[in-house]
């Protein structure tokens, strides 16, 4: 049997063990952004960061960052902000960046403070 539904291609999970269970997935909350995106940036630092950007199903948009190109973490921002997770995520700082102190002390994060955030091609109506 295939769980991918494409002939010539190996099922995923491989085995029964690695599948999950139906406790299990009752326990997962369910997603539904209408589009999630993760981007590398230089900071003006020289630094490296991964940015997200989310778009919720109701045009809510969301952004997130991680210093530690942690994809999930940067996500999960995004998620939060664009109103498609309901906890807000934790953060513990990596370079006492001020996107970082914005987060930490809820306030507004100033994504303009880096220059390569705006030059960063999302795409169109997305």
């Amino acid at each position: 049997m295939s769980l991918t539904g494409l002939d010539g291609h190996a099922p995923c999970p491989y085995t029964a063990a690695d599948r999950i269970s139906a406790r299990q997935s009752r326990t997962m909350r369910r997603m539904e952004p209408s589009y999630i995106r993760v981007h590398s940036m230089r900071l003006a630092s020289g630094e490296e960061a991964l940015v997200a950007r989310v778009l919720a199903k109701d045009g809510k948009l969301g952004f997130g960052f991680s210093f530690r190109l942690d994809a999930t973490e940067a996500r999960h921002m995004a998620e939060w902000q664009a109103g498609a997770r309901e906890e807000r995520p934790r953060y513990r700082p990596a370079l006492d960046h001020p996107w970082e102190k914005a987060w930490i002390s809820r306030k507004p994060v100033e994504w303009g403070l880096e220059p390569a955030f705006a030059r960063i091609s999302w795409l169109p109506g997305a």
